[in-house]
């Protein structure tokens, strides 16, 4: 375990996640620690640093915002349909109702985050689309 990973707070402090860490570097022997009672080498992280650490960029909450206003007009657009269910579901071959659209939503959003915390990740997944692309061509 290196310096800085999270461990569960399962006994420990129930509505806290318990970072751990050994002042002095190195490995991590908080885990001794626990078992012995001594959590002089433990640190509770509360939701806000977790939040820290993980900034939102103003591009992001605006996209979010976009896809809410899409998302919402497909939804009054849904209700108000005659056929609600096919607008829900989309058709057989296209599936362009609302459903689809919330889950290309959720994955934009999420991967967007995703490469943030991982831009080594972007080669491996253009290298996926383009594969993906060239079985979709040959088939």
């Amino acid at each position: 375990m290196q310096r800085g990973d999270v461990i569960g707070s399962r006994g420990i402090r129930p509505k806290l996640i318990i970072r751990a860490y050994n002042n002095q570097g190195g490995q991590d022997t908080s885990l001794q620690h626990r078992e012995r009672g001594n959590f002089s080498g433990i640190k509770p992280v509360t939701t806000r640093a977790i939040h820290s650490w993980l900034k939102l960029s103003q591009s992001w909450k605006i996209n979010r915002l976009l896809w809410e206003i899409f998302l919402g007009i497909r939804l009054i657009a849904t209700f108000a349909s005659s056929f609600p269910w096919r607008s829900l579901f989309g058709q057989e071959q296209m599936g362009d109702g609302l459903l689809y659209w919330l889950l290309i939503a959720l994955f934009t959003l999420s991967n967007n985050l995703l490469l943030r915390l991982h831009p080594e990740l972007a080669c491996s997944q253009l290298i996926g689309l383009v594969i993906g692309g060239i079985i979709l061509t040959l088939s």
